[in-house]
């Protein structure tokens, strides 16, 4: 993950190594992409080509805080 580091994007498969889930559900992540407002999901998706989309380590990194449960 020595590119992550490098440029702060990440592909999905990189965001399921990083998160500890599959690649199946990082895609279902996505595609529920709905906004920050309360909701969960990944979101936003950068879309490079047809078949190509990534995503910033900061917004992974705001969504796995904002998923965090406090007791």
């Amino acid at each position: 993950m020595a590119a992550v580091a490098e440029h702060g994007w990440m592909s999905p498969l990189e965001v399921a190594g990083y998160l500890g889930v599959s690649r199946t559900t990082v895609f279902n992540l996505m595609r529920s992409g709905r906004t920050s407002r309360g909701r969960i999901g990944l979101y936003p998706i950068y879309k490079l080509s047809a078949k190509c989309v990534r995503l910033k380590r900061a917004d992974v990194d705001r969504y796995v805080e904002r998923m965090k449960v406090t007791p």
